[in-house]
């Protein structure tokens, strides 16, 4: 096996420092209750090649007019 040479190892550490923020923010997220879900119904594309289509939205999430 061979040795991370400097460069690797930076870029590791880097990439396992900003892992760790991200899974630190959203644990924080999860425990104030203030985690956000897409309230939408969606259907695949049929033809399985585009985006899924949204269908509908979930009782009570349609998005509210703003008056700006």
């Amino acid at each position: 096996m061979r040795k991370l040479r400097a460069a690797d190892a930076v870029l590791l550490g880097a990439l396992v420092t900003l892992w760790t923020i991200c899974a630190a923010l959203h644990v924080r997220q999860l425990l104030t209750g203030q985690l956000t879900w897409v309230g939408v119904y969606v259907d695949a594309d049929p033809g399985g090649g585009g985006p899924p289509t949204v269908r509908d939205f979930w009782p009570g999430a349609a998005p509210q007019a703003t008056g700006g």
